[in-house]
């Protein structure tokens, strides 16, 4: 099996990107200022827009979208974006996930 550049890439960013998530999750166990939470807060949500854009490609370059979007390993991926989105999109929303 060939792995294009683009391929590689893509696995690299993502694997950065869940990296630096973690990383955020765990500094913001430790005592920080609200403004350093402010800028964890933004990261998060720029990252999973990024998740979320893989996310659609995923289904959208799959033949059968339908079938893929039921997957256990589709569900899992909208399940870890998912809070961000109801925090987002719902005020009344809270997730007890530190920042979150």
């Amino acid at each position: 099996m060939v792995i294009l550049f683009g391929g590689k890439f893509t696995s690299f960013s993502l694997v950065s990107l869940n990296f630096v998530f973690v990383l955020l999750y765990v500094l913001e166990t430790y005592s920080l200022s609200k403004s350093v939470l402010s800028v964890f807060w933004i990261l998060v949500v720029v990252i999973t827009g990024f998740f979320s854009l893989e996310y659609l490609d995923r289904i959208y370059s799959s033949e059968k979208s339908f079938k893929k979007f039921f997957e256990p390993l589709m569900v899992v991926d909208l399940l870890a974006i998912l809070p961000v989105y109801l925090i987002l999109l719902g005020p009344g929303f809270t997730v007890s996930a530190g920042f979150l």
